[in-house]
Order: structure tokens, then sequence, then C-alpha cells
């Protein structure tokens, strides 16, 4: 806050003779007196006293020395930064210098908050000493910027907001994060062109500073759009995120996949992008979830048998299947949450309990082992108040992913009009004659899938400078080819 002309004064900032020029008086209140008809605990001064700067003086003496010799100039000297909060280093030495700024500084405008000089009306002044750029520079480990090749980066970049969601078209198979530093003598991994899964895709850059221990980590969610309802039921990694199905196949009701089946008595899933109420609030995630929000049904409402089922897939070629899913829920003790799988779509198997609260966003993983190789894979989300009002549960990025099975007899390659160029290669390959749906499934000379991807048109162009020095076999459906990387 400005200092009063009084603390001016005492401070030798201002004179005794600008204190008289300017009328200048101190009124001090003093006794009180109660008053009941104002209720209880009001009371009121009975007594003022009026001082003049020479009634001051007269009482306490002269400021010595006086305005004309005193000192108005200090410098701060040192800057102590303590603990974890050294990555904040950058904004607190701006507030240092702002607190050391000139009168003309509007750095926090509206605010009602004043710098040295600001709060002195001009006559002090402070000097930053001790910082430089390169103690800055040798603790700041913030990017300079943040871009991406497709898409756009939300929300804007900001060096100090460290999670990012970029949408990407279902025909984007790749993408470049391009992490530019703020100094040069930072140090940044995790950058770069990366290749992109149906759904979403998570990538990590870490920023070092130069004091080698500085580092900060910037999250960025790629989600690529993904036709779940016409999409192969045996091409994986099969995903839904609620937030990126393709329009043409939502459901009019509810934005839930039309291929989808639910069966709720009248209170069904939804989707959206939040749900709250008294007892059951979500926090945002990726976008739009799917939720069942209980407590908003209200009380007597029947959620005995409600069911969220995934259209039926094919796990014919997966040998490790797993179903990854993003969830949120608060349970009462007799709320029954479970995940379930069938091969008839009639007898279910609970193949999880979740038999905690979840009150922030957590993936759940559950193994599918023991239906690997079923041609026919039935997995629904079901959910049991067991006639007791409860919360809710929230469901996104549902993934099911596996091993594929490794061909048998390595050596036997078989390609019936398929062709792969260049061959050896080094950075890309290019494979036509495809169909324009299949899975592209790469394996190593121990029969270990190393990659798997998905084909949108009759020629497929793949990155394969990743892959170690070696020869794979590429099988697409029953078809396969062999590859050699330099």
């Amino acid at each position: 806050l400005k200092y009063s002309d009084i603390e001016l004064y005492v401070m030798g900032m201002k004179s005794a003779q600008e204190l008289r020029d300017s009328s200048f008086h101190l009124d001090i209140y003093s006794g009180n007196s109660y008053d009941s008809s104002y209720g209880d605990g009001y009371f009121y001064s009975t007594d003022k006293t009026v001082y003049t700067v020479d009634d001051l003086i007269t009482l306490k003496g002269a400021r010595v020395p006086d305005a004309a010799v005193s000192q108005k100039h200090f410098k701060v000297l040192t800057v102590v930064l303590t603990g974890g909060i050294t990555h904040h280093y950058a904004e607190i030495v701006k507030d240092v210098k702002w607190v050391a700024g000139d009168i003309s500084d509007n750095t926090y405008p509206g605010w009602g908050i004043y710098n040295f000089t600001q709060a002195t009306n001009g006559v002090g002044t402070l000097e930053v000493a001790g910082i430089t750029d390169n103690l800055i520079a040798k603790t700041t480990a913030l990017l300079g910027n943040l871009s991406v090749s497709t898409g756009t980066l939300f929300p804007a970049f900001n060096p100090y907001k460290l999670s990012y969601k970029v949408n990407v078209a279902q025909n984007v198979t790749d993408i470049t994060l391009t992490a530019t530093k703020d100094y040069a003598t930072q140090t940044i991994i995790g950058d770069g062109a990366k290749t992109l899964d149906p759904g979403k895709n998570t990538f990590n850059i870490e920023v070092t500073a130069a004091d080698g221990a500085t580092k900060t980590t910037y999250t960025v969610s790629v989600i690529r759009e993904f036709d779940t309802c016409s999409a192969p039921n045996n091409v994986f990694p099969w995903v839904v995120g609620f937030d990126n199905v393709i329009p043409s196949v939502v459901g009019l009701d509810s934005g839930m996949p039309s291929c989808f089946t639910l069966q709720d008595n009248g209170y069904p899933w939804a989707v959206g992008f939040t749900t709250a109420s008294d007892y059951f609030s979500v926090e945002e995630h990726d976008g739009r979830y799917a939720y069942l929000n209980d407590d908003a049904y209200g009380n007597g409402a029947n959620l005995r048998d409600v069911w969220m089922k995934l259209p039926v897939l094919n796990f014919t070629e997966l040998t490790e299947p797993v179903l990854t899913f993003d969830n949120v829920r608060r349970r009462l003790a007799n709320t029954r949450l479970t995940v379930k799988v069938s091969t008839d779509g009639t007898t279910w198997d609970n193949v999880a309990y979740l038999n905690t609260d979840a009150l922030h966003w957590q993936t759940d993983t559950v193994s599918l082992t023991t239906y690997a190789n079923a041609p026919a894979v039935y997995i629904a989300f079901h959910y049991n108040n067991n006639g007791n009002w409860a919360y809710g549960w929230a469901v996104d990025n549902i993934k099911v992913n596996g091993t594929a099975a490794a061909p048998t007899g390595m050596d036997e390659v078989k390609n019936s009009g398929l062709k792969l160029y260049p061959n050896p290669a080094t950075d890309n390959v290019t494979i036509s004659g495809l169909q324009g749906d299949e899975a592209i499934s790469f394996f190593d000379p121990n029969g270990r899938t190393v990659m798997i991807r998905q084909a949108t048109g009759t020629t497929e162009n793949i990155e394969v400078g990743q892959l170690p020095k070696g020869v794979y076999i590429v099988r697409i459906g029953t078809q396969t080819l062999k590859l050699v990387k330099n």
C-alpha cells in the first residue's frame, strides 16, 4: 500500500515543511462508550485529539536526519530460494524486480498494490542486486514454446501449464511435437515425431535445467478419432474415447456409440462433458465421457441392474488380451461395480470387482487372458446399487489391446499380390495391394509382436526407423511378407 504522509516523514522521505504545506493533521480517537440501541458489541469513540506535525515534533522530537539528507535509495542484496519452489525462480525474480521498478511500472494494473517507488510517491528507490540471467537460466526448466504439426494445442501454450490435449482426425497416423527451449542450456527429451494409435495417445516431454536437477514434465494427450462402430472387431488396439466418437455413429439421445447396448430400467448411462450433483461430481477429463449418476437419479430409482455393453470383439489372433479404462467412482458399501465378460452374450463372468472409491480419474487394467483366441468376446460395465440410493460411476478411454498371435513357421512367407518396398529398408516401407482395413503386424525372429498398424487405404507408408536392425515378418490377415531392416 502507499505510505501515509506521517510514515513518509518518519522514513525521511518528506520534510516537516511539506507536511505543514499540505495541512497535515493526525486524528487520534480514544475512549469508548457502549450503545445498546445498535445491538450487542457496538462501541464508539468519545474523544478525538488532533495533532499537527509540529505537535508530534514537540512530543517526540524532530526526525534525524531530516529529509534533506536522509537515505532514499536502497538495495535488495539477496534473494533466498528454498525447497521445492526453485522451478518458479523466473516468476519470483520478476516480482522482486517489480518491487524495485520505477514509478510508471504497470505490471499489476488495478490490483491496488504498489512497488516501492510508487508507494513513496517517487521519492524512494530500490535496486535489485545479485540476480543475473545466468542464475535464472541455471534453474529454469520451463519451455519457451510447444507446438504440434497437426491439430490445435488446447489450451494455448503457457509455460506454467503442464497438460495439453490435441484432437486429430482418424486418417492422421503421426504427429510431431516441437518443444522449444527457453534457454539454450536446457535439455529436452520426449518431443519429435510420434506414431498415433486410434484413441488416446499420451506423450511426456521432460525439460531439464542447466543445473541438471531442476526438471519439469509436460504431458500432451493426442486423441485420434476412431470409428468405434464400423471398425473391424479383430483390429487392435480397439478403443473408444467418448469425446472422439465420429458424429455419424453417435446416438441422438445420449451420445453413446450406436453399437453399444444399454440395459437400464429407465435409468441409463449417458455421455457428456461433465456431471455434477450434490454427492457425485466428476472433474473434467479428455472431453466427453460416459457416466451413470445414481445420486442425480434420486432416491427410489431402480439401479440394481444397469449395463453398458461393448460390441462383440474377435480375439482369435490375440494371445494376451487386456482391457484398460479411465474411471471415477464413488460407492456405498453394498454398491457393486463390476466388469463382466461373456463369450456368448448370455452367460457372464465377473472379471473385475471395483470395491474401492476412485474420486479422481485413474486408469484400471483388467487381464482378459482367459479369453485369448476366442472368436466372440463381449465386455460390459455393470452397476448395481442393491436398492440403495448411491453415488455413481464415470468411464472414459476404453481400450482393448493385446499381443497378436505370431504366424507359424517364421521362415514361410506368403503374400498373394501384396508388395513391400524398399526391402531392405532403413526409415520407411510402403505396402501396396491392401484391402484398406487390415491390421498390419510386425514380428521379430522370436515371434514377438513389435508393432501393429491399421491400414486405412490400399497403400500404406509405415515408419520402421525405430526398429532394431534384423529380419521381421509382416503379417496382413492370412498373408505374410519378410522385411529386412538395415
